[in-house]
This record gives structure tokens, C-alpha cells and sequence, in this order.
């Protein structure tokens, strides 16, 4: 018959066995899934801070070229004898070229469309129609927003009427300056000539003048010639 183990012996063996279990497989298993788990939260972590600074590099470079587009505001020659197309900033270039002269055509057609009149100097244009013209050509040519207070359209626009004038009135279609007491109107009668033509005439705050296209037309074959 074997011995009863006294309290004592009972005592010190079940710290041993306690031992032995928790030095099993269960825990090594539960320590891993812990790891795992806070491995995948670091990599959560990490992905947003990834994003977040890729969202700041992104606001960052916004506000770059914003203050890119205020320092680029051209400002208006201070001298009033200067070459448009230098003064906005093109160089001889067939890419600058061609741009210039689409703004150049565009400032002519949309004053056209707009009401301009030949009759009138560029300072005596009605304000609200020279205001439509500018909105016209920047949604036409964003750039155009770059040159302070419209100076480059305003510029463009001056030069078109001027030189219209003045052809107009190398033809006889428009009378030379009146005098300050002259009573007449300032847009001659049309030649008998150009009544009997068969192009179109258009007319001008009451005036007779040719088609804008026939002026270019006829601009054109001299230069030709």
C-alpha cells in the first residue's frame, strides 16, 4: 500500500504541474496571433500616414502655383510707346506667332459682334461695350486674365479701331477730325463708287462703311501688291 503524501508534498507538487502547463503549445500560439494583430495595425497606420502626407506634398504644390499666378500678373508697360507683342511677354516664335494672332483675331471679331463703332475713337466707346469685349476675350483666351486691368486687350482693341479709322478715312468713307464748332457728322457719305459696288455695306452709327471683310479683303491686295 502505497504512502499518503503529507500536506507538505501535496503543496510543492501542484506549483510544478502549474509550471508544466504553461510552458504547453497554447501560449506560443496566442503570443502569435497578438504580434500578427499589431502588425496589421501598424500597417494600417502606416497607409494613413502615407496618404496624409501625400495630401499635405498635394496642398503644398497648390498653393505653389497659386502664388505662381499672382507674381505672374504682367503689369502695363510704363512707357505708352512699346511693341504689344513684346510687352505681353511672346517672343519671335512661330508657337507665339500664331497665338498673338488669335488674340489679335479674336479681340477684332468680338468687338465687331460687341457693337463697335468706327465713328468713335477707342476713348469714346461706350464703357459697357469695351467691358464686354474684355469679358469676351479672357473666356476666349484665359491668359489673357495675366495682363493687369485688361491693359493687353485694351491695347489690342486700341490699335484695331485707330488703324480702321484710318483706313476708313484714306478712302473717304470717314471725314477728317471736325473742328470743335463743326456741326456735321464726323462719318462721310459714301463715294458713288462704292454705292454701285455689289459687296455689302455695312452701316455704323448711321454711317455707311464697307464689310469689315471686304476692308481686310481690300487691306490684304494692297499689301499684296
Amino acid at each position: 500500500m502505497a504512502p499518503t503524501p503529507s500536506p507538505s508534498t501535496a503543496t510543492t507538487a501542484r506549483p510544478r504541474r502549474a509550471r508544466a502547463s504553461a510552458g504547453g503549445s497554447g501560449t506560443p500560439r496566442r503570443t502569435i496571433a497578438i504580434v500578427e494583430k499589431e502588425l496589421n495595425e501598424m500597417k494600417k497606420e502606416n497607409e494613413i500616414l502615407k496618404l496624409e502626407v501625400a495630401s499635405l506634398k498635394l496642398a503644398a504644390t497648390l498653393a505653389a502655383q497659386t502664388a505662381n499666378d499672382v507674381v505672374e500678373k504682367v503689369p502695363k508697360p510704363a512707357t505708352s510707346n512699346f511693341s504689344i507683342f513684346v510687352a505681353m511677354g511672346f517672343v519671335d516664335t512661330e508657337d507665339d506667332q500664331k497665338k498673338y494672332c488669335g488674340i489679335q483675331r479674336t479681340v477684332h471679331d468680338v468687338s465687331l459682334h460687341a457693337g463697335i463703332s468706327f465713328n468713335r475713337s477707342y476713348r469714346d466707346q461706350p464703357s459697357e461695350i469695351i467691358a464686354k469685349i474684355f469679358k469676351a476675350c479672357r473666356q476666349a483666351w484665359p491668359e489673357l486674365a495675366r495682363y493687369e486691368n485688361n491693359w493687353a486687350t485694351a491695347a489690342l482693341l486700341q490699335q484695331f479701331i485707330t488703324n480702321r479709322r484710318k483706313y476708313l478715312r484714306s478712302k473717304g468713307f470717314l471725314s477728317a477730325a471736325p473742328a470743335a464748332t463743326a456741326t456735321t457728322a464726323s462719318v462721310a457719305a459714301a463715294p458713288a463708287a462704292a454705292a454701285a459696288a455689289t459687296t455689302p455695306v455695312g452701316v455704323v452709327a448711321g454711317g455707311a462703311v464697307p464689310n469689315i471683310a471686304d476692308v481686310d479683303a481690300q487691306v490684304q491686295a494692297e499689301d499684296d501688291d
